[in-house]
């Protein structure tokens, strides 16, 4: 009996003469867009302190303020900062730049979650010497959020440090 309906099948679809068969097409969608996170970087600088003896580095500190200002959360990746001479250009030395990842965050801040509409502040500190001999700084600071809808916003912000 089986094999009966299965020839029946079989000669009928012979029997097409080769009439296309047209499947439905796709269905239409509409694409979700979720919204990204927005984020604003200030950086509040302290005073840079020459250390007692002239002929050792300057002493740089800030604070990385972050603040998210669109209502979606996220991830901190990594925050970078650089060092460079405000009267050259050229990069600081021996420590011209500071790197922290979220290895480096989490222990930090406690954690590298930055809530929808909140504030982190990631503290800085480099010790350096300018190629000029001169005491001022440029820092200039970029900042990485993985959001939850998805997206990764980057921002860079630039102070001057006296």
């Amino acid at each position: 009996m089986r094999r009966a309906a299965l020839a029946a099948l079989v000669a009928g679809l012979a029997g097409c003469g080769g009439d296309a068969v047209t499947a439905p097409g796709p269905s239409s969608f509409a694409a979700v867009v979720l919204p990204g996170a927005a984020l604003t970087v200030t950086i509040q600088a302290d005073p840079v302190a020459a250390t007692h003896d002239r002929l050792r580095p300057l002493q740089a500190t800030w604070r990385v303020v972050i603040q998210e200002t669109a209502g979606v959360s996220g991830r901190l990746l990594w925050v970078n900062a650089t060092l460079r001479d405000a009267a050259s250009g050229a990069r600081a030395w021996p420590e011209a730049s500071l790197y922290l990842g979220t290895d480096a965050l989490v222990p930090l801040l406690g954690s590298d979650r930055l809530p929808a509409g909140g504030t982190l502040s990631v503290p800085g500190s480099l010790t350096y010497s300018l190629p000029s001999g001169g005491r001022v700084a440029i820092v200039d600071v970029a900042v990485q959020l993985a959001d939850d809808n998805g997206h990764q916003v980057s921002v860079v912000a630039q102070a001057e440090l006296r």
